[in-house]
């Protein structure tokens, strides 16, 4: 897909599916315990986008998550400013940079998915399509269709 050019520029990068093939519901601790079992001597350095970040005290034990990984935080342009959790300052070990790639969080492309899948049991047709232009430019065309291929998303919510 579209990291496949990344990773090969950057052979320390890796992609995994590891999540896929662990139990539901599933949380970012459970994932990240999973990869630290498989690869005890890693360094695992979580990227997210400032709005996830700032809803980090929502999440599956935070405190817990943040005392094993390190956190890179990508700010969007349409974002202000960095808001550090309250109830995790100290606890967090993590850097900032400006994300110039995209302008739209995971969160509204999860939103949108639900309503493309909507669209489509709704035979909503026109709805459809908008919604999946909106999806085809911001994900690229391989990556939208891998995930309409996969049925990922469908009917789900996210779990943190």
């Amino acid at each position: 897909l579209q990291l496949r050019p990344l990773c090969q520029k950057h052979p320390n990068l890796k992609i995994s599916r590891l999540e896929n093939r662990l139990p539901v519901p599933n949380y970012t601790l459970r994932t990240v315990e999973k990869l630290l079992s498989c690869f005890p001597r890693a360094q695992i350095t979580f990227v997210l986008g400032a709005d996830a970040f700032s809803n980090l005290p929502k999440w599956h034990e935070p405190e817990k998550l943040a005392a094993i990984v390190n956190f890179l935080v990508l700010n969007r342009a349409s974002e202000l400013s960095l808001t550090v959790p309250e109830t995790l300052q100290g606890k967090l070990r993590f850097k900032y940079c400006d994300n110039p790639l995209w302008d739209i969080s995971s969160c509204l492309l999860r939103e949108w998915l639900q309503d493309y899948y909507l669209a489509s049991e709704q035979q909503d047709f026109y709805l459809q399509q908008w919604v999946a232009s909106l999806l085809r430019e911001k994900l690229g065309v391989e990556v939208f269709e891998a995930i309409i291929r996969h049925g990922w998303y469908h009917k789900t919510t996210a779990v943190l």
